[in-house]
């Protein structure tokens, strides 16, 4: 520890350390990249319905990657707990979840019913 660190008392110390020393494990969500210039309008307007379903059902849980499926049409944000958000042709949002056991993938209507879905499948 520096000289600087050892007249540091308290909170002060804390935070000079935790700037000085930023935790390596400390996850930062990802901000949604989708790949306008291959897009469609509808799939376009698909990019702004998940992102509305985004910050009404899941805001501030962390994103693990987002895109656009060209042979689908979906485009998603998936999410660190399991669930992906997703919407094709401009279409109202649908809820998926991966099934690692059947290699399904299971549509939803409700976020809760996708947490649930992984919930269940863990217990």
């Amino acid at each position: 520890m520096s000289n600087y660190t050892k007249l540091l008392q308290g909170k002060e110390k804390d935070e000079y350390i935790s700037k000085r020393f930023p935790k390596k494990n400390k996850k930062v969500t990802k901000q949604p990249e989708f790949p306008i210039n291959e897009m469609g309008s509808l799939d376009i307007e698909s990019i702004n319905i998940v992102i509305k379903a985004y910050k009404k059902y899941a805001n501030g849980e962390d994103i693990e990657f987002s895109g656009f499926n060209n042979q689908s049409g979906y485009v998603y944000i998936a999410l660190s707990n399991g669930v992906q958000i997703i919407s094709n042709f401009g279409q109202e949002v649908e809820f998926l979840v991966n099934d690692y056991e059947t290699e399904e993938e299971i549509f939803l209507d409700t976020y809760t019913e996708a947490l649930e879905y992984n919930i269940d499948k863990i217990s």
